[in-house]
């Protein structure tokens, strides 16, 4: 009997906390009246976590779209020599081949250059935003670009490049630039 009090009183003691917590605070979604919340299905990095897809890379936005995706979600970065290049990680380490490398301190040849760990096609290589924008444009979906930095100077140079590609694909109405550092 003693056992079963030892079990059963913690899962019962849970049970009545979550309930509590549930009736007091019942926690739902604030939507603001009068508007109506529509889902959209957004591809994270494309589709990170695909096998032999790997993530940010423009066979991974096409496959997300071409399996319904409304929107894409990427990260860039910019190189040594000033051209923006969509990855997440600002060291190559994680997702290509090379053991080392720091996307800030390589030129975009020495990006190019780098093949993508665990992907069964070695030609596919990290993409430029220019690339992708180009990409993404020809379907009706919506872009998120979000800006990775790590200084003050490359914030503000990134920040323009990116403003002006937005520009330059007059894509005001189908990109959101996304940063979660303040420096941008």
């Amino acid at each position: 009997m003693i056992v079963i009090y030892y079990y059963l009183l913690p899962i019962l003691s849970c049970i009545i906390l979550l309930y509590c917590l549930y009736r007091k605070y019942k926690i739902k979604a604030y939507v603001p009246k009068g508007r109506n919340f529509e889902s959209l299905l957004v591809g994270h990095r494309g589709s990170r976590g695909f096998p032999d897809i790997p993530e940010n890379s423009l066979i991974s936005f096409k496959y997300s779209i071409e399996r319904g995706a409304q929107a894409i979600e990427l990260d860039c970065r910019l190189t040594k020599d000033g051209h923006v290049v969509v990855i997440h990680d600002d060291n190559v380490k994680r997702l290509t081949t090379s053991e080392t490398g720091s996307i800030s301190e390589m030129t975009l040849d020495d990006v190019k250059k780098l093949s993508y760990r665990d992907c069964t096609d070695t030609c596919v290589r990290i993409p430029t935003l220019h690339e992708v924008m180009s990409l993404v444009k020809s379907y009706n979906v919506k872009l998120f670009i979000e800006i990775k930095c790590i200084d003050i100077g490359s914030a503000a140079s990134i920040a323009k490049k990116v403003c002006d590609l937005v520009a330059e694909y007059d894509a005001y109405s189908w990109a959101c630039i996304i940063a979660f550092n303040p420096l941008v």
